[in-house]
C-alpha cells in the first residue's frame, strides 16, 4: 500500500499546494510506513536520477523537501542517494536543478542534516567538491543555471554546513 502511494505521488501531475489530498497522502504514508518503504523506494529512485523523466524528478525532490521539512525518519539515505546521484565533476541534463534543488532544502532546514554526523560530514565533502568543480567551469557547462548562481549557492551552504558547533574543528 505505501509503496503504491508513492508510486501515485511520483507518477501523477500533482499540485500539491492546490490538491487538498496531498498531504494528506503524505501523512497516511509515514503513519503506515513501519518498514521505511518510502525511503527505499525513494532511494532506489533517486539512485536512478538522471533516467527519470523531469516531471517525475520535480516530484521526487518535491517529495524529498517535505520529508526533510516533517523530520521524516531516515530522510537523509534519499540525501544520500540525490548525491550520488550527482557526482562532483559529472555534469548531465538537470544535474544544475539537482544540485539547487538539493542546497535550496538544506539551507532551509540546516539543524536536520546536523542531528545526523555521518551524512552531514558526507554531505560536507559532496559540497567541497562541487564548489571546487564549479570553480573550473565555463559560463556554457550548465544548460540550466548560471555557473556563478550555483557556486555562490554552493559557497552559501557549504559555510552554513561548515561553521554550525557540531562541524568546527573536527577532522573530516
Amino acid at each position: 500500500v505505501v509503496f503504491g502511494l508513492v508510486y501515485a505521488l511520483l507518477s501523477l501531475p500533482w499540485n500539491r499546494k492546490v490538491v487538498p489530498g496531498y498531504y494528506d497522502y503524505l501523512s497516511l504514508m509515514r503513519a503506515l510506513d513501519e518498514s521505511d518503504v518510502v525511503v527505499r523506494a525513494l532511494a532506489a529512485m533517486s539512485s536512478r536520477f538522471v533516467d527519470l523523466r523531469r516531471p517525475v524528478r520535480e516530484r521526487l525532490l518535491f517529495l524529498f523537501a517535505d520529508m526533510v521539512e516533517a523530520s521524516w525518519p531516515k530522510a537523509e539515505s534519499v540525501l544520500l542517494a540525490l548525491q550520488r546521484a550527482a557526482p562532483p565533476g559529472n555534469l548531465w541534463p538537470g544535474v544544475a536543478q539537482l544540485i539547487s534543488s538539493l542546497l535550496s532544502c538544506l539551507v532551509a532546514q540546516i539543524s536536520w542534516i546536523l542531528d545526523i554526523e555521518p551524512a552531514a560530514r558526507l554531505t560536507l565533502l559532496w559540497l567541497v567538491r562541487w564548489t571546487s568543480f564549479v570553480e573550473q567551469m565555463s559560463e556554457t557547462d550548465l544548460d540550466d543555471m548560471k555557473t556563478d548562481d550555483l557556486r555562490q549557492e554552493l559557497v552559501e551552504a557549504t559555510r552554513l554546513l561548515a561553521t554550525k558547533e557540531t562541524l568546527q574543528g573536527e577532522a573530516l
